[in-house]
């Protein structure tokens, strides 16, 4: 059976997918001309990582510790990922440069990158790895 913590290895590998993504999607709003974008989803995209690091960790230390009661942890470490969410989005609504839209889809991007990716780790898994 396949723990979180006999897969720690996976986050890197993901990161690496999140990272191609972001440098994909960047590259089309600059070859189709839409760079005044680029920063609102850069924004995104950096907050969005943030926040898949710290749900990461937090689910690491909640999986090494479980004797230690974690509803203070899981609480204080919602709330931090929450102001981060808010952080991202106040900063892309009060700087002129910066598109409120953009920055949406840059931290959306993340996670649409993690679902693409566990969508082709599964069909490799099916069709690909005979166990």
């Amino acid at each position: 059976m396949t723990t979180l913590h006999s897969r720690r290895g996976d986050l890197p590998r993901l990161f690496i997918y999140m990272v191609a993504w972001i440098v994909l999607l960047s590259l089309l709003m600059v070859l189709t001309g839409n760079s005044g974008l680029l920063a609102g989803f850069l924004l995104g995209a950096a907050g969005s990582a943030c926040y898949v690091l710290m749900l990461y960790r937090q689910l690491l230390v909640s999986l090494d510790k479980p004797s230690v009661p974690s509803e203070s942890s899981l609480r204080s470490g919602w709330v931090a990922r929450l102001l981060i969410v808010v952080v991202i989005l106040a900063i892309s609504r009060s700087v002129q440069g910066i598109s409120f839209l953009a920055a949406l889809f840059g931290f959306f991007s993340f996670q649409i990158s993690i679902f693409v990716y566990a969508a082709a780790y599964s069909v490799y898994r099916i069709f690909y790895r005979k166990e």
